[in-house]
C-alpha cells in the first residue's frame, strides 16, 4: 500500500512538473511572437494570420482548436506537436524548455547523493564551472567543495534556470549531510533567485506556481 501511494504520488508531482513546463513554453511562444491573445499563436502557426500583423478575434474560428488555452490551463502537448512548433522561424530551441535540468530537479525532490551528482554534471556552463573544475588529464570533472555562503550567493547570481535547479539539489545534499548553516544560506538564496527571475518574462508567468 505504501509503494502504490508513494508512486502514484510521484505520478501526480511529475505531472504537475509537466504542465508548469508547458505553461512556461506556451508564455515563451507568445512572447516570442510578441502577440497577447493565445488563439494568436495557434493561428500564426497555421498561417491564417501574419506574425506581424495578428489580427484575430477572441471567438475562436473553425480551423482553430485554442489548444494554447488549454495548454496554459493544464493540457500537455505530445511531443510531436512541441517539435513541429520548435520547426517555426522566431521559435527554434523552444522545445528545449522541457528539456531543463530544472524540471527532473522538481520531479525527484527526495533524491540520493548519487543522483545529485549526476544531474549537478548535467548542467551547462556557467554553473558547471561554478560546481566542478576540469583539470588536464582528469576524465571525470572534480567538485568543488562547497563551503562558504559566497559560493551560493555567486550560483544565485547567475540569475538562470539551471542555477536554480543547483541551488535546489544543493539544498537537498545539504540536507542529507545535515549541513544547517549552508543549508539556510541555499534555501535563502533560492527565494532572492526566484523574485529576480519573476521580473522578466516569460518567466513573470511560471513563478508563483515554482515558488
Amino acid at each position: 500500500m505504501n509503494n502504490f501511494f508513494i508512486n502514484h504520488m510521484n505520478r501526480i508531482i511529475r505531472r504537475q512538473v509537466r504542465q508548469l513546463a508547458t505553461k512556461l513554453w506556451v508564455y515563451t511562444l507568445r512572447h516570442r511572437l510578441g502577440v497577447q491573445n493565445f488563439l494568436a499563436i495557434e493561428a500564426i502557426l497555421a498561417g491564417i494570420v501574419d506574425r506581424e500583423d495578428p489580427k484575430i478575434t477572441l471567438e475562436i474560428p473553425p480551423r482553430l482548436s485554442g489548444r494554447f488555452y488549454g495548454y496554459k490551463s493544464g493540457r500537455i502537448p505530445r511531443q510531436k506537436y512541441i517539435d513541429h512548433v520548435d520547426s517555426f522561424p522566431c521559435l527554434e530551441n523552444t522545445a528545449s524548455i522541457f528539456q531543463l535540468s530544472l524540471w527532473q530537479v522538481l520531479s525527484n525532490p527526495l533524491v540520493t547523493q548519487r543522483v545529485i551528482t549526476r544531474l549537478l554534471l548535467e548542467l551547462e556552463n556557467p554553473v558547471f564551472s561554478r560546481l566542478f573544475d576540469n583539470k588536464p588529464g582528469c576524465k571525470i570533472p572534480l567538485r568543488r567543495a562547497l563551503r562558504k555562503q559566497s559560493q551560493v550567493l555567486g550560483l544565485g547570481h547567475i540569475s538562470s534556470l539551471d542555477a536554480l535547479a543547483a541551488l535546489l539539489l544543493l539544498l537537498r545534499e545539504t540536507e542529507l549531510n545535515k549541513q544547517w548553516h549552508l543549508y539556510i544560506d541555499i534555501k535563502w538564496e533560492i527565494q532572492n533567485l526566484i523574485c529576480r527571475l519573476s521580473t522578466f518574462k516569460p518567466f513573470y508567468y511560471v513563478a508563483d506556481e515554482l515558488n
